[in-house]
């Protein structure tokens, strides 16, 4: 991943989250939280960059 700031997302369907953002310097970063996830929690979560392309994809398998 490229060094800047990025958003973290939660992505289902239509549905977009934000959770909170990260700097990413010399391909290091970090970011902890906790978030209410709709949809059962099946989706991505993705780091966004400034110009709104999704530069990382996490995929969450759906929660029972």
């Amino acid at each position: 991943v490229p060094s800047g700031n990025y958003r973290i997302e939660f992505r289902t369907g239509a549905t977009d989250k934000r959770l909170g953002a990260v700097s990413i310097r010399d391909g290091r970063g970090s970011w902890g939280g906790v978030a209410a996830l709709p949809g059962g929690g099946k989706g991505s979560i993705v780091l966004v960059g400034a110009d709104g392309a999704v530069v990382c994809e996490a995929r969450l398998p759906p929660i029972n």
